[in-house]
């Protein structure tokens, strides 16, 4: 099973990668482009919900999103680390997928999983660039972003979801363990909603539209990837 990827996002929770990229995954798709997310935990130590509930809803969110691939490494939740079992398992996924650009967590996040996926997924994409172990065709994306969250730095790229802002909320509503309002969620907001709602209102104001997403750049890069225009 494989495939090429346009766009593959590496989140450390079931419902990261909607919460920062909801609306650049489903504009992608709408623009013919493929994309996939890797969820490296199930978030089972999460206060609401439990790991089978929680796959069941990021499953439900990818068919909203149009995802070509989704799946879950089914690391430690809590205590995600870049050991080098981690490391290999991620870099065959990125080997398989071939994606064209890379995005994960930004390094410093204070929620240390994010952190530890940040590192994880920097070394991954390293070592992908090599062959695998049992002799996988070595693939290294071209192209690495980070996604931008509430608590991080300011965004080097921001890009527009006034489109695709309702498609985003009706993802994260399928994670429906983790946003309802009065839920204990890591954001440490009552309601995630309204906190996702506010960023990507913010990050709009940046570049004159109602809603939009960030972007961060890790080390130099010499082309922004099109489907993020």
């Amino acid at each position: 099973m494989g495939g090429i990827l346009d766009l593959l996002v590496v989140a450390a929770h079931p419902d990261d990668a909607e919460l920062a990229l909801g609306g650049v995954l489903a504009a992608s798709h709408a623009a013919g482009r493929a994309c996939g997310v890797v969820d490296l935990t199930r978030g089972e130590r999460a206060t609401r919900g439990n790991p089978e509930r929680r796959i069941e809803e990021a499953q439900r969110a990818a068919e909203v999103l149009g995802l070509a691939m989704r799946d879950n490494l089914a690391l430690p939740d809590g205590r995600l680390e870049a050991t080098p079992e981690a490391r290999e398992r991620l870099a065959a996924v990125i080997r398989t997928w071939r994606p064209r650009l890379l995005v994960g967590h930004g390094a410093g996040d204070p929620h240390p999983d994010h952190d530890a996926a940040a590192r994880l997924t920097r070394e991954a994409w390293f070592l992908a660039g090599l062959a695998g172990p049992d002799g996988q065709p070595a693939h290294r994306p071209p192209r690495r972003l980070c996604f931008a969250t509430p608590r991080g730095r300011r965004p080097d790229l921001v890009v527009p979801i006034d489109v695709t802002w309702l498609t985003k909320l009706e993802a994260l509503r399928c994670h429906h363990s983790q946003v309802e309002p009065g839920a204990d969620h890591r954001l440490g907001d009552p309601d995630p909603l309204r906190e996702a709602e506010v960023f990507a209102r913010s990050l709009g104001t940046l570049i004159g539209c109602e809603f939009a997403e960030g972007l961060l750049l890790d080390g130099p890069t010499t082309c922004v990837d099109p489907l993020l225009l």
